[in-house]
């Protein structure tokens, strides 16, 4: 029995033996802190993904999610995040982390700079990117990430990042209801 099949078989799926490996960076341990986000390294996919099945290891210090309970529902959103600490910045979406989440109703992109800032894309700003080809994939199969200029979806601090995902999380809670 492999490692995976002897997690499947305990019935329920936790990742807190991994989350020792973490392998963020401090400014992304810095926003995992101000935000209450919770690292994962494994993903249960309701469909099994390629050949991979339906549970998935994701890379350490890249996804979170932001839960939140309401007086009826706990409910929660993924995270992905990135990092640029170039003068000029660019960033790299592997394509099957795109098609990885196809199935949540939602999720967000991090872009992440040094100093609290950057942007923050909902799935559907990012489906929109890729398929009027402003974020085109490279042969390695990422999609390549210049600087973006979305003034409206760029923040300044943690704190402002807080407010933008919590607007998001409360559409999303509405809309789900």
């Amino acid at each position: 029995m492999n490692f995976i099949q002897r997690i499947q078989s305990k019935g329920k799926l936790t990742d807190s033996q991994f989350q020792k490996t973490q392998g963020a960076s401090p400014e992304v341990a810095q926003m995992t802190h101000v935000l209450g986000l919770k690292p994962r390294v494994l993903y249960c996919r309701p469909k099994p993904y390629k050949y991979f099945g339906s549970l998935i290891a994701l890379r350490p210090g890249n996804y979170f999610l932001y839960e939140k309970k309401t007086k009826s529902v706990q409910s929660s959103l993924w995270l992905i995040t990135r990092l640029s600490r170039s003068k000029r910045p660019f960033w790299g979406l592997r394509s099957h982390t795109v098609e990885l989440f196809q199935n949540e109703p939602n999720w967000l992109l991090v872009l992440l700079q040094p100093g609290e800032r950057g942007w923050l894309y909902e799935k559907a700003d990012v489906e929109h990117k890729i398929h009027s080809q402003q974020w085109r994939k490279a042969k390695d199969n990422e999609y390549k990430i210049n600087h973006p200029h979305d003034a409206q979806k760029k923040f300044h601090t943690l704190p402002e990042l807080r407010t933008k995902i919590e607007t998001i999380f409360d559409i999303n809670l509405k809309y789900l209801a």
